[in-house]
């Protein structure tokens, strides 16, 4: 996890596109849109409790003894700008990402989550395009 977050931070510079960037296209056309990430990102599948045991240390905290996690955990790292960001993703999300990854378009990532997904495919991948958009880890959108 650490290491992760170094690459990051050392990772080339990239602006990352804003959804003021994305409005200036017809909606009708980010379906056939592919995003790519930016140089920093990372996505790293934990099994143990890792990023709890360094963020208790990074809090001068005790730290907590590792320990297996009940069910493997997504997490991204990215640097948008000066400072390195990370989150955990949830199984939808991972999905998408590795769409993304894959360099599909956005009309095949929102296929890809209906196909798995009982909620709206439209709704959910436009919630997670809006969340990279907030977190900027998307560094360019191309057709």
């Amino acid at each position: 996890f650490e290491w992760s977050l170094l690459f990051a931070f050392d990772a080339a510079n990239a602006l990352p596109i804003s959804i003021e960037h994305l409005s200036q296209y017809e909606t009708s056309q980010w379906g056939n849109f592919k995003f790519k990430l930016l140089p920093s990102f990372r996505q790293l599948n934990l099994q143990w409790n890792t990023v709890k045991t360094w963020q208790a240390i990074k809090d001068n905290s005790d730290p907590l003894p590792p320990q297996p996690l009940a069910y493997p955990e997504s997490w991204i790292i990215w640097r948008p700008q000066w400072k390195t960001q990370f989150r955990s993703i949830s199984l939808l999300e991972e999905k998408a990402l590795d769409g993304l990854k894959s360099e599909k378009n956005f009309g095949e990532i929102c296929l890809a989550l209906s196909n798995d997904n009982e909620n709206d495919d439209a709704t959910q991948a436009a919630i997670l395009l809006q969340q990279w958009l907030h977190d900027g880890i998307l560094g360019e959108v191309y057709s």
